[in-house]
């Protein structure tokens, strides 16, 4: 199930004093750390950085949203090593800055990067007849992954904004060739969104409050 939208969980403040109220971004399988509600707002207060996430990994790189038809197979892994290097790029520098809401931007990036990882290896298996594995059942569950990261990144965007304009079309575009590409199965896509929690205080200090991400 779907959980919030950036700016229905933003609406969602928490009570006035509260120290253990967080918010938890859901990718797909994964969980990030929680953090709090300035660090949440923070995030909206950094569209460069997200235009340009946007625009390297997925507006400028076709085979993130194109119909996987139209994707040449033996141009698959050179294409991922490209948006791979970026991300590892980036990632380094989200790492260096001393704002908390880069910290969240670091692990949306870090696991883009890790699925694009693994989609390289299990390409590197495809070469093998024997392997089972087809190329383009690679790409295509990477690209069904990797969309709760744009998703997420996407959101906070205002909705007037060009680049935001532009990666939602791609984003309809792309989930539209998944399932047309997926017609033989379900198209199940990944799920996206936040939640409210609280973090428990530690027993052994009540006035200690633990957080993932400041």
């Amino acid at each position: 199930m779907r959980g919030l939208d950036y700016q229905s969980v933003v609406g969602r403040k928490p009570d006035p004093g509260s120290e253990t109220t967080a918010y938890v971004l859901r990718l797909g399988s994964v969980e990030l750390e929680p953090i709090s509600y300035s660090t949440l707002l923070a995030l909206r207060d950094c569209p460069v950085v997200v235009r340009e996430v946007l625009d390297l990994c997925f507006l400028d790189r076709p085979v993130m949203w194109a119909d996987p038809a139209e994707v040449p197979p033996g141009s698959y892994r050179a294409r991922l090593r490209e948006i791979e290097a970026l991300l590892v790029a980036i990632d380094q520098r989200f790492k260096d800055a001393s704002r908390p809401c880069h910290g969240v931007f670091a692990r949306i990036v870090e696991l883009w990067r890790e699925l694009t990882l693994a989609a390289l290896r299990d390409l590197e298996r495809a070469v093998d007849p024997g392997a089972g594995v087809s190329a383009r059942k690679v790409l295509i569950d990477l690209r069904r992954t990797v969309l709760p990261c744009v998703q997420a990144l996407v959101e906070l965007l205002p909705e007037d904004d060009e680049c935001s304009i532009r990666a939602r079309r791609k984003l309809v575009e792309g989930r539209a060739g998944l399932t047309e590409a997926m017609a033989s199965e379900p198209a199940v896509f990944e799920d996206v969104g936040w939640r409210q929690t609280e973090i428990p205080r530690d027993p052994e200090d009540p006035g200690f409050v633990t957080w993932g991400i400041p």
